[in-house]
């Protein structure tokens, strides 16, 4: 008769111990974050995830989060820029679409009960998540001239959603890069810039034309009437008209919003008014912290 004494230890020894992975985790092997602890800090004290737009990266972020530090603050560079784009270099049209960056939002208010704070394309992002797929630790979302690229009637954009299934020659991509720096900051600015640094954003347009597109396509529209926590939306004094579209259609169809206007600023409030922003996202915490 056969020995079959070995069979249940081969199986129990063919079992590996799986490591559980947090969602958090997952994405910090992907993304370059910081994140900021002030000292004694709770596990579920409430803090901010900041979310910057295109063509950007989380040190545009660092005047406001150095203001933020009473409670935790994570900024992070965005999947396909700066940090992000060397530790994980897009290989596909859809690295870059919607979901993914919903996803890495997703993982990084997952920690901690967390108000989102998005600057533009960040804060449409930021909009998107919170009525799309609605995270248990999500507060609030605040959000700063946020674009609604996927509704019809929103004016000239990054990109076309028909650019989203093309492909073109680096060379392309390469010079809408370069092309979107010069508008946003001038072009005495940009030749001012060091070579090295010119050359990152310029390789940065990949990103920005593809995430451009994706955003822009009717698989990226979401119904604001879906979000159920508080919204901010706020607003430059000296914002451009698209700008103000977009406004007066969150005040519209958002439930819970509260509108703000930051007196002199322009679509870089973040960079020229950051003390504004602050205690816009500030006083959210204070309000959760008042009702929990």
């Amino acid at each position: 008769m056969p020995d079959r004494s070995h069979f249940g230890n081969s199986h129990h020894e063919a079992e590996t111990p799986r490591t559980y992975v947090s969602p958090f985790q997952r994405i910090a092997e992907e993304l370059a974050i910081h994140e900021y602890l002030p000292e004694g800090a709770l596990p579920n004290e409430p803090g901010f995830v900041l979310v910057h737009g295109a063509m950007d990266r989380s040190t545009s972020m660092g005047k406001l989060a150095k203001l933020l530090r009473s409670q935790p603050v994570i900024t992070y560079d965005r999947r396909g820029y700066a940090a992000s784009l060397v530790k994980s270099p897009p290989q596909r049209v859809g690295d870059l679409v919607a979901s993914k960056h919903l996803s890495d939002l997703v993982g990084l208010i997952s920690k901690r009960p967390t108000v989102v704070f998005g600057h533009s394309l960040g804060g449409t992002i930021a909009l998107m998540c919170a009525a799309k797929v609605k995270p248990t630790n999500l507060i609030s979302v605040i959000v700063f001239e946020s674009p609604l690229p996927a509704k019809p009637w929103w004016p000239s954009w990054l990109a076309k959603r028909n650019e989203l299934l093309k492909t073109f020659d680096q060379s392309h991509y390469e010079k809408r890069g370069e092309n979107f720096m010069r508008r946003m900051i001038g072009d005495s600015n940009w030749q001012r810039l060091p070579p090295s640094t010119r050359q990152a954003r310029i390789e940065e347009g990949y990103t920005l034309v593809t995430e451009g597109a994706a955003f822009a396509s009717f698989q990226s529209d979401f119904d604001l009437g879906e979000i159920t926590v508080p919204v901010t939306s706020v607003i430059g004094e000296h914002a451009s008209y698209r700008h103000r579209l977009g406004q007066k259609y969150i005040l519209d169809n958002v439930k819970d919003v509260t509108s703000c206007c930051v007196s002199g600023a322009s679509h870089v409030a973040h960079l020229t008014h950051a003390k504004a922003l602050a205690e816009i996202c500030l006083d959210r915490i204070a309000n959760f912290k008042n009702t929990h």
